[in-house]
């Protein structure tokens, strides 16, 4: 709902709040960063306030290069945030093209350790531009953690752009409690951007673009899987018609699509 998402405010999470709350969100997966901008405690009054649950807390990254000051810093820090606002899982990511994979695993099992002591999960996203492009390589990192409470985040853009496809058979045979969390939007055609330019803002709301949801929810449901599950969509055009107006047009879609 921001035109520009690395901008925020306390007036911005008052408009949030309202735009989406007015929609028929009343569960939110916010940026660490944007609610520490503003204060937790003040965050935490206007979403209560608002009857908004924050099951999610995004996201950490400085793991990705094995266990150290960064990463045992910035996992405390984000355990914070979930800790003052009730979550009870931590996205994770890999932001970079290129990674030792092992040193990675062992630095998610760092932070899984961490966030275990305080009851928390983590769940690994993969990002098609990364180097953890795939479903494939998320399920490696998060096996080779041995980390009980690592698991993955399934964002449908990604599943769809993600080197190969869709990799419907791994998915199936993923078991159903290590899919922690699924976000839900939908991908244009081939637009000609760059994959992250474009999943930063050219994102469609689900059922408008080429997912195949039918497939994606029939795989998901051969694991047993019970995630959380929320709608995130990065679209500048939508974001600059005013939050109200992304939000009624986002709920009305996912709406659709989970009634189907």
């Amino acid at each position: 709902m921001l035109s520009d998402p690395f901008a925020f405010g306390r007036a911005d999470l008052e408009r949030l709040v309202a735009a989406s709350t007015e929609a028929g969100y009343r569960i939110w997966s916010p940026w660490s960063l944007h609610l520490t901008q503003v204060g937790l405690p003040e965050s935490r009054t206007l979403l209560d306030d608002a009857g908004i649950e924050v099951p999610v807390v995004e996201a950490i990254s400085q793991w990705s290069g094995g266990p150290g000051t960064a990463q045992q810093r910035e996992i405390d820090a984000i355990l914070d945030v979930a800790d003052a606002l009730g979550a009870t899982a931590i996205g994770a990511c890999i932001l970079e093209p290129e990674a030792d994979l092992a040193a990675a695993a062992d630095g998610l099992a760092a932070s899984c350790a961490a966030a275990a002591v305080r009851g928390k999960r983590i769940s690994l996203e993969f990002l098609p531009w990364s180097a953890a492009p795939d479903l494939r390589t998320a399920w490696m990192i998060v096996q080779q953690s041995g980390a009980p409470n690592a698991g993955l985040l399934l964002d449908t853009w990604h599943w769809t752009r993600m080197p190969g496809g869709p990799d419907v058979e791994l998915l199936k045979s993923i078991p159903g409690e290590r899919i922690h969390y699924i976000q839900l939007c939908d991908a244009a055609a081939p637009t000609g951007l760059e994959p992250m330019a474009e999943c930063m803002s050219a994102r469609l709301p689900t059922g408008q673009g080429v997912v195949d949801f039918a497939q994606f929810w029939d795989a998901v449901g051969a694991t047993g899987a019970d995630p959380i599950i929320t709608t995130e969509v990065f679209n500048t055009a939508l974001a600059a018609q005013g939050a109200d107006v992304h939000a009624r047009t986002t709920w009305t879609a996912l709406a659709d699509i989970l009634d189907d």
